[in-house]
This record gives C-alpha cells, sequence and structure tokens, in this order.
C-alpha cells in the first residue's frame, strides 16, 4: 500500500511550521511580514467615490489662482548668510543626488534680523547670467516698478536672489501672512556659449512646485484613487499663464528621480 508523506504548510506569518526559530528569529521574520503587510495595504484616509474625473484630465490645484498683490518686494545688495544655500545642497545638486530640489529651488519665506523676506534660487542649466521680474497674478510685487532685478551666481547654474518684504505700498491684497503667499516669476536668461548677447524668457519649473493636488494625493495613498493615470506620467498643463508638462512617477524605493530629453540635453543634473 503506498503511502505518501505530509508535507509542510506555510503559516500565516510566512514561516514554515516545521522550522525551528529562536524566539528571537521568529519575532524578526514575523515584524518584517508586517512590514510587507504595510506596504500593500492601503492606508486609512479619504476615499473617492466610483466614477469620478472621468474627463482624463490633470487637476490644477487651487492655489494657482489669480490675485491682487499684498506684499512689496525690495532686492537686497547681496545675499546674508541666513538665506544662503548649503554647500551641502550645492554639492548634491550638481551630482543630481539632491533627494528634495524643491525644498531649496524656487522661492521661501526666511527670517533675517527678525524681519521677513523671500529668497528665490533658479537652478537652470549653462546660464551665465539671470535676471528676475514678478509676473501679473502674483502675491507680491518688485519695488523697482517691477523692472527685472539681476540675481547672484552662487555656483554653476546656481543663482539667488533675497528681497525684504513689506505690506501696503498701494496694492490691493488682502492676504496678511508671507506663508500664505505666492510670489510668481518669470526669469530671463543668457546662456554661455550665446554670442547674440540675447536674453531669453524662461518659467522656472520649481517655481510651481510638485503641482500634485493634496486630495489626490490622500485619494492615491488611501488606495481609492480611480484616476491615477491623470496622476503619473506627463500631462501637459497651464499653470499661471505658462503652458508646461508636470511629471510624475511612482518610485517606492528610488532616492531621486531626473527627467530627461533633448530639450535639456539628456542631462538628469537640469531636472
Amino acid at each position: 500500500m503506498a503511502t505518501t508523506t505530509p508535507q509542510p504548510k506555510e503559516a500565516a506569518s510566512g514561516v514554515r511550521k516545521d522550522t525551528q526559530l529562536s524566539e528571537k528569529e521568529l519575532l524578526y521574520v514575523q515584524s518584517r511580514g508586517k512590514e510587507r503587510s504595510m506596504s500593500y495595504s492601503p492606508s486609512e484616509g479619504p476615499h473617492e467615490d466610483a466614477g469620478t474625473n472621468m474627463d482624463d484630465s490633470a487637476h490644477v490645484p487651487e492655489r494657482f489662482v489669480s490675485v491682487e498683490p499684498s506684499f512689496t518686494l525690495t532686492a537686497l545688495d547681496s545675499v546674508p548668510p541666513e538665506a544662503n544655500i548649503a554647500d551641502h545642497d550645492v554639492h548634491l545638486l550638481h551630482k543630481a543626488h539632491h533627494i528634495d530640489p524643491f525644498s531649496v529651488l524656487g522661492a521661501h519665506c526666511v527670517k533675517i534680523g527678525g524681519q521677513d523676506h523671500i529668497v528665490v534660487r533658479a537652478w537652470v542649466k549653462d546660464a551665465r547670467e539671470l535676471k528676475i521680474r514678478a509676473m501679473p497674478g502674483s502675491d507680491f510685487v518688485l519695488s523697482s516698478s517691477n523692472q527685472e532685478v539681476p540675481m547672484e551666481q552662487r555656483a554653476d547654474w546656481l543663482f539667488q536672489k533675497v528681497f525684504k518684504a513689506s505690506s501696503g505700498g498701494g496694492t490691493k491684497g488682502t492676504k496678511q501672512s508671507l506663508a500664505e503667499c505666492q510670489l510668481i516669476y518669470e526669469l530671463t536668461a543668457k546662456y554661455h556659449g550665446d554670442s547674440s548677447e540675447k536674453a531669453y524668457p524662461l518659467r522656472d519649473a520649481y517655481n510651481f512646485g510638485t503641482c500634485l493636488d493634496t486630495g489626490d494625493l490622500q485619494f492615491f495613498q488611501s488606495g481609492s484613487c480611480w484616476h491615477v493615470d491623470n496622476l503619473l506620467g506627463s500631462h501637459l498643463m497651464d499653470v499661471n499663464d505658462a503652458t508646461g508638462v508636470r511629471f510624475a512617477v511612482w518610485a517606492p524605493n528610488a532616492v531621486f528621480v531626473s527627467v530627461v530629453g533633448d530639450w535639456n540635453g539628456w542631462d538628469g543634473r537640469a531636472h
């Protein structure tokens, strides 16, 4: 009479029942199983109704709306140490290894001597000269009658400028805090290797932030987003009178991501 040997079965934690593990090893394997489970389980949060936003269009965050300026910006002659970007950040930008370039590039509020200031940092491939001006719809207007202001070069590709912010100045805006405000700006650039001395207008990608709506991100995190194709990948968008492409990718284990193409010389440091 033929007999069969019983086969071991998998335990819920992924540990074979016939495997002899020490208590410490068992706790480790069980904890790793919980980590894997958490990585793939929808988180608690808002859930989107089925069939919403089915028009295959990328959503523009509500913060991008036209306003009357609430503050006047006066350019400082130099960049104070409190507003200067750290050498470590400069090194990571040049290596294309910065984990969060939006945290150091673009416009940011800083306190200098207890007073409110705005520092703008621009990262432009092969630029040798940059100027900046505020755009219509910004919460700020420049005290220079909004004429272009030269930026200071900090390193290759990196320029910065600091402005003192003051309320009033005959503007019509109603916002009281710099934290509520957005500086919408335009750059003009002259480039190395261009003998024409022409200044080219440029909208800074880091002026727009991530362009992903907080509500959409919450739906995505909760596992109930019905229009992931409208969040991830590349999408043409019109934001603050600028037409561009928003790119987003889901890469949980990535430390940094670059977007390259013929428009930036296939150089991962540029974006």
